[in-house]
């Protein structure tokens, strides 16, 4: 028999103190989908990624694809069936697991684990599947919590030649604290905790694509070549049953369907469906002449998606109409992903090599980065230096992880950088803000199978000091509080760590540098940052209750000058913002911009909405249901402060959050 799950549970343990570190991050970045996020944009924190400089690159035996970015650690699998952790900031490898060895402890077999395409994350469970077998892997350490196979009922093992022949063709996603997938035979949904069988579907049957969710929604299509149909459903997440059922005509490749704004998106063939999410109704349908050859994706107010593999446009969603066509005549199978209105187009190209037999091409990865508008406005390109063909690429805090063959790129760095050859050494040398110039040698120790793991990747000491903090409600009441304190350099956290405090007032150790940040908020207050400058030994921070009807502002939420792209040290108030949502589960919110009343009127009304909706999408993607967020703009019209001053115009900068009655 074959061992269906193996469970490894951690001891317990408590820790007297009233300050306490927080061991497991209570605001982890989730990917729990393809690309993602719900909106399948290949990035879930807003931020741009500004050019085309090398991070650094790491290389691999194999083909490397499909990475996935989760608390400042990199997921990649490699053609060799291993998943790597590197660490995001220097690609160092955190730690490595073969699944072809672990496929082999679970199912007593030497064979091959089959395709396996990427992981997906929730909290600390790393899920991936290979043909048949589905893991949970820590991501922090890459030991396994669970396994189970392909198969709908476990109760039955002598079914598991079938699980076999049968595999496993929808690829997983998380919601909630479910797993859903599919074969071709079943749409199956277990409990993340422990892989445990939730429910299934029998005549749901998937052949490729992955199911994608929606509040309390789960949408996935189904093919049945025996009655050569096909169909999308809505599913309750809770029980699989259907919400509704809508065939379709069937299509020339299977792609998964995409949710904005109670719309469902489907690519079929030449086309693309628009549904109603309640009903599944057909609200229109869109004939292009051209084949629709991606998933589509929403940014910016509009859906994105490749036609005919070469071309990539943006449509208006409402009516399907094409808004932005942006063309790559010298590039193939483009891959795409979005930050607001930025678009980074990952494609194939050819170079020629002259070689004594003749003349040699080979395929190289090519960036192209578009502004959103007709016509679109390049800002960068990135041409790969060694060989390899492209698969999806992501971006994390204003990076870009491109795999190219056998190769990691991060692009998008503060120093500038150049690749040097010397014989068939390759050095990686940066130019950083006062001149320097740094050396790094590429490819010293180039990922492998065999087990790496560096769980503690070196990072420099900086200094502390003590402080004493307190936090007191608007009456003097003290108020315990988790805290997050952080130190930046040239806009990159050098230092984060996370406190609990539990009396009126604490002693802490801070970064002993010019200026240190200290978001607190949790419980039923309002997410807020203070900053310490040196020199200053203590601080009482007063939190705000939050209230239904009433409403709160952060003027701390930063955006690039005159536009709607937030700045990465935005992130950690948006994180409580998002962390008190999921602990009020009740609460609703509009989220309301403000501008100064520099510039033209009309221009700041836009500005202003842009920048609620880019607040809203960042909570949506750290897990916040749509149906809780509604946005709205104000531009100037509603200042708090004196315009005429730049104090004034400061406070008037500020996003607002309305607890809905």
């Amino acid at each position: 028999m074959i061992p269906d799950m193996k469970i490894f549970q951690a001891k317990s343990f408590f820790i007297p103190l009233s300050l306490m570190l927080l061991w497991s991050n209570p605001f982890a970045q989730d990917w729990p989908v393809y690309k993602g996020n719900l909106y399948l944009t290949g990035n879930n924190d807003e931020i741009v990624v500004k050019n085309n400089q090398l991070k650094w690159i790491q290389k691999s035996g194999n083909a490397l694809y499909n990475p996935v970015v989760s608390d400042g650690k990199i997921y990649i699998v490699d053609r060799a069936s291993v998943i790597y952790c590197l660490d995001e900031e220097t690609g160092i490898v955190v730690w490595n697991v073969n699944l072809v060895e672990i496929s082999r402890e679970f199912t007593g077999t030497e064979r091959k684990p089959g395709k396996i395409k990427y992981p997906v994350i929730k909290d600390r469970f790393l899920i991936i599947s290979d043909a048949t077998m589905i893991y949970a892997i820590d991501k922090n350490n890459g030991t396994i919590i669970w396994s189970r196979t392909a198969l709908q009922n476990e109760e039955h093992p002598e079914q598991i030649k079938k699980a076999v022949i049968d595999g496993i063709y929808s690829d997983p996603t998380i919601h909630g604290n479910e797993i859903i997938y599919g074969t071709r035979s079943v749409l199956i949904a277990r409990e993340l905790a422990n892989g445990h069988l939730k429910w299934n579907r029998s005549d749901i049957k998937s052949y490729a694509g992955f199911p994608v969710f929606y509040d309390a929604c789960i949408l996935a299509t189904s093919m049945d070549y025996s009655t050569q149909k096909y169909f999308i459903y809505n599913l309750d997440i809770r029980t699989g049953e259907n919400r509704w059922v809508q065939e379709i005509e069937k299509p020339f490749k299977i792609f998964s369907p995409v949710v904005y704004n109670q719309k469902v998106f489907l690519p079929v063939g030449m086309k693309i469906y628009a549904l109603d999410l309640d009903s599944g109704k057909i609200l229109w349908q869109k004939d292009y002449r051209e084949y629709v050859t991606s998933n589509i994706s929403f940014t910016d107010r509009e859906i994105v998606f490749s036609l005919n593999n070469k071309d990539v446009v943006s449509a208006n969603p409402e009516t399907g109409e094409i808004q932005t066509r942006i063309s790559y005549p010298e590039a193939v199978s483009p891959y795409f992903l979005m930050t607001r209105d930025q678009i980074y187009i990952a494609a194939n190209s050819t170079r020629e090599f002259a070689e004594e037999s003749g003349k040699n091409k080979m395929t190289f990865a090519k960036v192209r980065t578009f502004i959103k508008e007709n016509p679109p406005v390049s800002l960068w390109e990135f041409d790969a230096p060694f060989s390899g063909a492209v698969s999806q690429p992501v971006s994390s805090k204003g990076v870009l992880f491109l795999p190219a063959g056998n190769f990691l790129y991060a692009i998008g760095d503060n120093e500038q950088s150049k690749l040097t050859q010397t014989g068939n050494d390759y050095e990686l040398e940066k130019t950083d803000e006062k001149g320097n110039i740094h050396k790094t040698k590429l490819f010293e120790n180039i990922l492998s199978d065999k087990q790496q793991q560096n769980p503690s990747v070196e990072t420099p000491k900086i200094p502390e000091r003590s402080f004493h903090l307190s936090i007191q409600d608007e009456k003097g009441n003290p108020v315990h509080s988790e805290v997050e304190v952080i130190a930046r350099k040239n806009g990159k956290v050098v230092y984060d760590k996370k406190l609990l405090l539990e009396k009126d007032s604490e002693e802490i150790n801070i970064p002993d540098v010019e200026s240190v940040e200290i978001n607190s908020g949790s419980g039923s207050y309002a997410p807020k940052k203070t900053i310490v400058h040196r020199g200053e030994n203590e601080k009482i921070i007063v939190a705000r209750k939050i209230a239904k009807g009433e409403s709160f502002s952060m003027d701390n939420i930063g955006f690039q000058t005159n536009m709607a792209y937030l700045t990465e040290d935005s992130l950690e108030l948006l994180n409580k913002t998002s962390d008190l949502l999921k602990n009020h589960p009740d609460l609703k919110m509009e989220i309301r911009g403000h501008t100064d009343s520099a510039g033209d009127k009309k221009y700041n009304q836009t500005l202003s909405e842009k920048r609620a909706e880019a607040v809203r999408e960042y909570l949506i993607k750290q897990g916040i249901s749509p149906l809780r967020l509604r946005t709205r703009g104000y531009g100037d019209t509603k200042p708090v402060a004196d315009n005429a001053t730049e104090e004034g115009k400061a406070k008037n900068r500020r996003t607002e959050f309305y607890i809905e009655k």
